[in-house]
């Protein structure tokens, strides 16, 4: 093993000619520089100062390298680096990124994305490839967004969820349907998920994995749109057909193999593993974000608006339906409480007569807000929202017994109110009774 001083460069031998005509001229005197391809790695020690000018596929089998041997590595810009200026926000000119490089006194361990073993500089995306794939790529000329999305409608009637059970790294499972997920560690290395949610400012050991669940023709349109004007969209949470776990691992299954990608290369596996492992590369730049200090981080598991339990069911059987049409089950709360407003029960009768003796004291009184009041404390409201969602859902149990309720309470209302007024010695005809006598 040899001893270096100072900096190694490893280039891409295959274009060693721009790199003598464009990049050797910028490295100081006494920097070493070999081609990548053949080098034999043990001939450097461990924590070497590595410069690393090569594409994204040498990229590839690099990284790994510097991370077992534990070298602190730079990017120079490669015409063919694309991947990699996004996920370590490498300057694009070789000026600043030599000098960005020089004045790092101390490299930055930064965390590394793995899916199955295999090393991920962008996204790991699996799902519909007729969807999924063009929407990864409407982030270019206008012209290009218009092909996509004409392309992406001509497949909408075809389009059907999948079923997935997601498991993160504290054991939490969620099982959802879905169009196509795409798993990130920082959201704006990828198209397909930097419109959709935003950039943590501190790196964490933990993944983003994006949930697409649209459950009708319309949502999905309406998320092709997004990708299309994704500078118009304004920020308020999180669409209703999207899901977001932030978790440090997450492995995905399905009810069968699954096809997946990653930065663009298809694989198929049955289970996919992707985790962050922690501080896994030293990188000599001072244009990364911080890293979080905590020793432990939170997961976060927003799904409440994606599909679960029966709905998943429907949802896989057949092709979206171009509007969605609720699940009993995703308003079964809500039932619930229609049919317990719909029931007679002693609060309603109480209130019913309370309501009317209030009313009619205002009225007598005549006072706005005493007859106001009693308008508020009226239960008629919950019974007559009850009637409507029964002739709605022609849900004749719940029609009947919102109709018997309503019946009781405008009887006794009309009782009450007759007998009030048979008691009260007043025979003045007020404002108030004038104004509900001959109304404009």
């Amino acid at each position: 093993m040899q001893d270096f001083p100072g900096y190694v460069v490893l280039f891409d031998g295959e274009e060693q000619a721009l790199f003598e005509s464009s990049i050797l001229p910028h490295l100081q005197e006494g920097w070493i520089t070999a081609p990548f391809q053949g080098f034999d790695k043990d001939t450097l020690p461990q924590q070497s100062h590595v410069l690393l000018w090569l594409g994204d596929e040498d990229l590839y089998e690099a990284i790994p390298i510097a991370q077992a041997q534990n070298w602190s590595v730079g990017f120079l810009p490669h015409p063919e680096m694309n991947r990699i200026y996004r996920s370590f926000s490498v300057p694009k000119k070789i000026e600043d990124a030599i000098i960005d490089i020089t004045a790092t006194q101390t490299p930055i361990a930064t965390d590394l994305l793995y899916c199955n073993d295999k090393l991920v500089l962008s996204s790991v995306m699996l799902g519909n490839p007729d969807i999924m794939s063009p929407a990864a790529n409407m982030d270019n000329s206008i012209w290009t967004r218009f092909k996509y999305l004409a392309l992406m409608m001509t497949r909408l009637n075809k389009v059907s969820l999948s079923p997935y059970t997601l498991e993160t790294a504290k054991g939490s499972s969620v099982n959802t349907a879905a169009l196509g997920m795409a798993c990130v560690y920082r959201p704006k290395s990828s198209d397909f998920t930097k419109h959709l949610i935003s950039d943590d400012e501190m790196d964490k050991t933990t993944l983003n994995t994006i949930i697409l669940a649209p459950r009708s023709i319309s949502e999905t349109l309406r998320f092709l749109f997004s990708r299309l004007f994704p500078k118009i969209q304004i920020n308020q949470g999180l669409a209703r057909y999207i899901g977001h776990i932030k978790t440090q691992a997450i492995t995905i299954t399905g009810d069968e193999s699954l096809s997946y990608s990653i930065d663009g290369q298809d694989y198929m596996d049955d289970v996919i593993m992707v985790s962050v492992k922690n501080d896994a590369l030293n990188v000599m730049s001072q244009k990364l974000p911080k890293q979080s200090t905590l020793a432990e981080e939170k997961e976060s598991i927003r799904v409440a608006e994606i599909p679960t339990g029966h709905t998943i069911k429907e949802l896989i059987n057949r092709s979206l339906p171009w509007i969605h049409h609720l699940d009993h089950d995703e308003v079964k709360e809500t039932f619930v409480n229609l049919k317990e407003s719909a029931r007679i029960s002693e609060s309603f009768l109480v209130l019913m007569v309370l309501f009317t003796l209030l009313a009619a004291v205002g009225l007598f009184a005549n006072s706005a807000p005493v007859i106001i009041g009693a308008m508020i404390l009226a239960p008629l409201m919950a019974p007559i929202v009850s009637l409507s969602m029964g002739v709605l859902r022609q849900d004749s149990d719940l029609l009947f017994s919102a109709l018997k309720t309503l019946s009781l309470g405008v009887f006794l209302a009309l009782f009450f109110g007759a007998l009030f007024t048979q008691m009260m010695p007043l025979h003045t005809v007020t404002s108030e009774i004038s104004a509900r006598l001959s109304p404009t």
